[in-house]
Formats: C-alpha cells, sequence, structure tokens
C-alpha cells in the first residue's frame, strides 16, 4: 500500500492516563438475610447459569437416577405395597423429588402442597404439587415449631393476599438444615461470592481477549520531527483510511518520516490458569468434584477419586433426608399407620454396586443348603430389589 507524502508535522500528545483499582467488597461473615429479590436472584442463576445450574442438577441426577425400593414390615401385604406404588407414580413421584431437591439447594427450602382427596379418602393424598418456596414466610409457635406456611408473594415479587399451608398439608426438604432457623441453607448463597468472582474473571478475560487477543498496529508520523507543522484535518483522515483496514496480508511501503509497529503481540496470558483457580473455587463452594462438570483434572490428580467417593457419602445422606420427608408427608398418611412402609432411594455409588455383585457372585459359591444361613431369601430379594412376581417365576417366565 503506498501512502501520500505528507508535510513535516508535530503530534501533540496530551497523557491523561490513570490507574485505579475497583474492588467489590465481599465479607463471608456478613449475616445475609432470607429476601425475596435475593432469593428470586439465586433461581434465575440456576435457570441461566450453564455450569452452575449442571453442578446444582448433580445432586438430583444422582439422588434419584438409580431409582428406588419400597421396604415393608413383616406382616404388611403386597397389596399394600403395590399401592402404595401406584399412589407415588400417580403423583411423579421422580419429578416432584427432583423439584424439591433444586429448590431445597438452590432458595434455601422445598415446598410441595399435598392435595388430600374427600369422603373415604380424606386422609390419602391423592396429588402434590411444588411450590415456590421463597415466596413463603413459616410461621413458628414459641417452641420453633412451624405451625404455617405463608405464601405472600407471587413469583414475580410481587404481594398478593396471604395463602396458607398447613404443615400436615406440605412436604417441607431442608437438605442442608440449620440449628438458628426454621429455614434451610441454600447452596446458591454459601457459593455466591466465588460465583461473582468467576464471573468477573471470565468477563475480564473475554474482554481482555477481544482487546488484546489479536495484534494492532500503531503508526506514528513525523516521530523524529518534533519542529514540523501539524497535519490538516484533510491530510490526516487520508492517511487514517489508508490504514484502516490493515490485515495480516498487508505490506507497507512509505516515505516520509513514518514508523508502523504492531502492539499486543503476546495476546492475553494466563488465561486457563486464571480461569480454572475461579471454576475450581465455584465448585468446592456447589459441594461438586470438578471431574463430574467436565474438568479433566481427574486425569492426573491422585485425589480424584477420593474427592468423587466423598460426593458419593454427601449424596447417600441426601437420599435419606429426601425419602424421610416422603415417608412422613406422603406414604404414612396413606397407608393409615406410620413405618409399615417406607421409600429407599438406590446406593449411587457404582463401587458399592460392584460389592454387591461379588458378594453374589461369592453366594452362588456356597452350598445351597448353607445359602440361606447366611442371608434368608426374604432378605435377598429386598436388598437386591427383586419383586415378589418376578421371584414366582422361573427364567422361562412360566408360574413355578
Amino acid at each position: 500500500m503506498k501512502l501520500p507524502r505528507f508535510l513535516q508535522a508535530p503530534v501533540e500528545t496530551i497523557t491523561r492516563a490513570k490507574s485505579y483499582l475497583s474492588i467489590n467488597k465481599r465479607v463471608i461473615w456478613e449475616n445475609k438475610k432470607r429476601e425475596i429479590g435475593k432469593l428470586r436472584k439465586f433461581r434465575a442463576a440456576y435457570e441461566n447459569g450453564g455450569y452452575i445450574s449442571e453442578a446444582i442438577d448433580l445432586y438430583p441426577l444422582y439422588m434419584l437416577s438409580n431409582g428406588y425400593a419400597l421396604h415393608t414390615e413383616d406382616g404388611v401385604s403386597d397389596e399394600a405395597r403395590k399401592n402404595v406404588q401406584k399412589l407415588l407414580d400417580s403423583i411423579d413421584i421422580n419429578k416432584i423429588s427432583w423439584m424439591l431437591t433444586v429448590d431445597s439447594l438452590v432458595v434455601m427450602d422445598g415446598l410441595a402442597e399435598i392435595v388430600f382427596g374427600k369422603g373415604s379418602l380424606s386422609k390419602v393424598p391423592v396429588a402434590v404439587y411444588n411450590r415456590p418456596a421463597e415466596c413463603f414466610d413459616f410461621a413458628e409457635d414459641a417452641y420453633g415449631n412451624i405451625i404455617a406456611y405463608i405464601q405472600h408473594y407471587d413469583t414475580d415479587g410481587n404481594s398478593i393476599a396471604p395463602i396458607t399451608l398447613e404443615p400436615k398439608n406440605t412436604i417441607h426438604l431442608k437438605l442442608i438444615p440449620r440449628s438458628d432457623a426454621s429455614y434451610g441453607l441454600s447452596l446458591m448463597r454459601r457459593a455466591e461470592d466465588d460465583i461473582n468472582r468467576d464471573i468477573d474473571c471470565i468477563e475480564s478475560i473475554a474482554k481482555g481477549i477481544k482487546i488484546h487477543g489479536t495484534p494492532k498496529y500503531l503508526t506514528r508520523i513525523n516521530a523524529n520531527s518534533p519542529d514540523a507543522p501539524p497535519l490538516s484535518d484533510a491530510e490526516f483522515d487520508t492517511l487514517k483510511k489508508e490504514f484502516e483496514d490493515i490485515n495480516a496480508k498487508d505490506s507497507f511501503v512509505v516515505e516520509g518520516d513514518i514508523e508502523t509497529s504492531m502492539l499486543d503481540v503476546a495476546g492475553v496470558t494466563g488465561v486457563q490458569e486464571y480461569s480454572a483457580v475461579t471454576l475450581e473455587r465455584v465448585c468446592a463452594a456447589l459441594g461438586i468434584p470438578e471431574e463430574l462438570v467436565g474438568m479433566r483434572k481427574g486425569s492426573s490428580d491422585a485425589t480424584a477419586v477420593s474427592r468423587i467417593n466423598a460426593f458419593f457419602k454427601k449424596i447417600q445422606t441426601f437420599q435419606m433426608t429426601l425419602a424421610q420427608a416422603i415417608n412422613t408427608a406422603i406414604i404414612d398418611p396413606a397407608v393409615g399407620q406410620p413405618g409399615k412402609i417406607w421409600i429407599v432411594f438406590n446406593d449411587p455409588d457404582p463401587s458399592d454396586n460392584l460389592k454387591e455383585a461379588q458378594y453374589v457372585e461369592s453366594l452362588g459359591r456356597v452350598d445351597p443348603l448353607d445359602a440361606f444361613s447366611v442371608m434368608s431369601a426374604e432378605q435377598m430379594r429386598s436388598r437386591l430389589g427383586i419383586d415378589e412376581d418376578e421371584y414366582q417365576k422361573d427364567t422361562t417366565g412360566t408360574e413355578v
């Protein structure tokens, strides 16, 4: 590209550069109140958060994906167990459980309203509907027991006429309980500061790459002739136009006192390290091993297995909490007698399944006359989740 020859002209430079540092102060020991505006933001972050949403979803995924089994006390008929199974199927217990789990982790509590039948079914649950827990306040008696759940807001945060749910008509799931309130704890709240830092870091990296990710050209005119007269506006515009479409294929042929140099040759460095640190902190705050959200750290990190095993233990604890809520609020009223039939979610840990398989295989080597001395047939069926009807059939499907 051929540049026009200009008169020697000085360039007046005025520097108005300023260095500053803006830090958003975050205090981890701040007592954060339960406010619907804040909780709605947590829900919005879950709905739009990408990797945050995937991390939260890992909890219900591992809690529910292996299914569940109904256990019965001695003397309870198989017909009663099947009726409970039909009830759980009719209310779509998997969907209810997923939503309760997510809400408990995102907005502190999971709430669902139980609808009972009429007449002879007045004590039997016939439907269950999830409710937005952040829109409710919990009324307590002098001893801290919840006596009512009162909805004061709609899902947009607008005040409405109060709607009251009685505890007997409500499933209240608190996966992370607290000793100083009837509300639970939110994983999103605990990870809020680290999520904000990660957002700050990623946005800064993205802006840095956009601004500094490709080389730029600096053209200096009259760099060595400070006493030259200034360029006219027309001359400056002409020169500017000559350089506005520069790309990597261009070569320069110039005359006069003109210098061209490249800026941002190195691009943006340390991107992977910065991003990994903030993302690892978010995963740690959410209680998720990084390997489960797609980070390949586990391939070279010897502690990956230990982290995942610890995650499975947490899942098992949450499973027991969810099962207790379902047993108390749904199954016990439906059966009419507490503790006769109860739900147990299957173990999420694949290593435990391997142990189960090895145990069954070892039983196969025991003398048939001695096998039931280790465990009764009923205990084996319950342990392995084998239905009684299936047990009564041989391998061809013919009744024994």
